[in-house]
């Protein structure tokens, strides 16, 4: 009775589609299948070799590049038939299907047609800004990356018609900018420097005054530097607004970045 039972239990289960479980031995049998090689060489329509070319196996994640020389190599292929794309700026994709069966010995040719339309560019002109000075690099960074105002920025040139006796004149230019008398110290005004941004959405809020990327003062006042020292001058109103690197010491109104002249 158990052997028809064990029998019949053994054809229910094939009858119905489900097949044993794999054993072990079978598994480790489709683990071993051998892998093959794939060597291939990329070529334009005279036959040049290709560098640069991207290559790989539909189906598969990984890629090859060819070297100067066109040559690529692509591993672990089973055997069988693949479909090569081969991919690079100003070809064609190019579809080869490939036979793999033995680890290539040679270069296997692949050729690329040119795309259709690719001509002589036309002209770009590229102006460019001398920079002799390390630390207006992130000065021009910043006005490059148009993320601050354009009104944040000032330099020395585009305020030469002002005459400047204190720093803090310059930045009396500046638009979200006020600048208030804080008394006298000798026979010089002192001002002190607000900003439009603070907590709140305050307009007279006091900045942090920063000298050549280093803290220099925290009330704002920038009449210590003589306006002769200054290269550049920027303001960053509000602690949403202030360059990341300038963020830190409990400062919430902004900062006044002065960046001095080469000496």
């Amino acid at each position: 009775m158990n052997r028809r039972w064990a029998c019949l239990r053994r054809h229910v289960v094939w009858l119905c589609g489900f097949a044993p479980a794999t054993t072990p031995a079978t598994a480790l049998v489709a683990q071993g299948a051998p892998t093959f090689l794939l060597m291939g060489c990329a070529l334009d329509p005279l036959g040049a070799p290709i560098g640069g070319a991207r290559a790989w196996i539909e189906g598969r994640a990984d890629t090859a590049e060819s070297d100067p020389l066109g040559r690529f190599a692509i591993p672990g292929l089973p055997s069988g038939r693949h479909l090569l794309r081969l991919r690079k700026i100003g070809f064609r994709l190019a579809l080869h299907p490939v036979q793999v069966h033995q680890n290539d010995g040679a270069c296997r040719p692949f050729p690329m047609q040119a795309a259709e339309g690719i001509g002589e560019l036309d002209t770009i002109n590229v102006r460019g800004r001398r920079v002799d000075q390390a630390n207006l690099r992130g000065f021009y960074a910043r006005i490059d990356s148009k993320m601050y105002p354009v009104n944040s920025f000032l330099t020395a040139e585009q305020a030469e018609n002002v005459l400047a006796s204190q720093t803090s004149d310059w930045l009396r230019l500046m638009q979200g900018v006020r600048v208030l008398s804080s008394g006298r110290r000798g026979d010089a005004v002192q001002n002190q420097i607000r900003v439009r941004g603070g907590p709140g959405g305050t307009r007279d809020c006091v900045p942090f005054v920063y000298v050549d990327g280093l803290l220099f003062d925290r009330q704002g006042r920038v009449d210590d530097i003589s306006p002769s020292a200054v290269a550049a001058i920027e303001v960053h109103g509000g602690l949403a607004r202030t360059p990341p690197e300038f963020q830190g010491g409990n400062n919430q109104c902004g900062v006044v970045l002065v960046w001095t002249r080469t000496r």
